[in-house]
């Protein structure tokens, strides 16, 4: 299965948001899951060692483009 989760369960408070996403998350790593999960929350990424972490970011250029 493939799971993609965006921003889990964003709108709960910080700390039981990121004890109870990295809880869901590492359920995934026991069963034939690759789940891709973006977060803001640097603290479930430290968490979450056996996921791998990547950053993503863009520069717009003066005409509004991205370079």
């Amino acid at each position: 299965m493939l799971a993609f989760v965006d921003e889990i369960l964003r709108g709960t408070n910080a700390i039981e948001r990121i004890a109870a996403s990295a809880c869901a998350l590492h359920s995934f790593e026991d069963r034939d899951i690759l789940a891709l999960a973006a977060t803001h929350d640097i603290e479930l990424t430290r968490i979450l060692r056996s996921y791998e972490s990547i950053h993503f970011r863009e520069t717009v250029g003066g005409d509004g483009r991205g370079v």
